[in-house]
């Protein structure tokens, strides 16, 4: 079951980090936790958390810095991201 931000006040990376439950924040893109966050995230609606979040999310969780037009496109892409070998 996905947090509910309170207000803005819970971030998605926190929220992920809460719902995941690894040591810390800092453990999220561990590639053993990506299949977890990915499910999770079908938990979130995309409008829950703003651009800004998404966009933060993926570059701390992928590493690649992108840019998207809203936040429904930002959702899509790190729900569906495959990480390259």
């Amino acid at each position: 079951m996905a947090l509910e931000p309170s207000n803005g006040s819970v971030g998605l990376l926190e929220a992920l980090h809460a719902q995941i439950g690894c040591m810390y924040l800092s453990d999220l893109p561990k590639p053993e936790f990506f299949p977890l966050i990915q499910q999770e995230l079908w938990e979130y609606t995309p409008e829950q958390f703003s651009l800004q979040e998404w966009c933060d999310a993926v570059h701390y969780l992928t590493g690649e810095r992108r840019t998207f037009a809203d936040q429904q496109t930002a959702a899509e892409f790190l729900r569906n991201y495959e990480a390259s070998s």
